[in-house]
């Protein structure tokens, strides 16, 4: 929270302004199942979580909006990719990639363990996205895919 405060010496009324801009962001996840199977037309809709067979692709989804007054610096994103599916390598993209163009996304295989700040869990690598300075009213999501094992 950012506040300025501005008070001159000589009012005689005693009066002054106060500003505050409040900091607020706001995170969703969500899962979909790339893979059609017969007789679907198109994949199912993206949901909190998604039913599938070894070798289907399943993509992941962080939305990301900052509802605050303020701007955020040095704004990272990061998730465990589930133990029971193989990361697909170069897959982590910031959506829409034109409001982020020095977004630095990354994987690390070698994470075992992951705190959601649920809980500590398994997980079979880590998806990270250094968004850098995150501008009051921005959005996006990070996204990545995986095949289930």
């Amino acid at each position: 929270m950012t506040s300025s405060n501005e008070l001159a010496a000589d009012q005689g009324d005693n009066t002054a302004s106060f500003q505050t801009r409040l900091i607020s962001s706001t995170l969703s996840k969500t899962v979909q199942n790339l893979t059609v199977r017969a007789p679907a037309t198109a994949p199912a809709a993206p949901a909190l979580s998604v039913s599938g067979l070894p070798g289907e692709l399943l993509e992941y989804c962080i939305s990301f909006v900052n509802n605050g007054g303020a701007d955020l610096a040095r704004y990272v994103l990061s998730d465990g990719v589930p133990v029971n599916t193989s990361y697909l390598p170069n897959s982590a993209l910031v959506r829409p990639s034109a409001s982020f163009p020095g977004a630095a996304v990354s994987f690390d295989g070698t994470v075992t363990s992951w705190n959601d700040s649920q809980a500590t869990r398994p997980v079979n690598g880590l998806v990270r996205a250094d968004l850098g300075t995150l501008v009051a009213g921005a959005q996006g999501q990070l996204c990545f895919q995986a095949t289930i094992r």
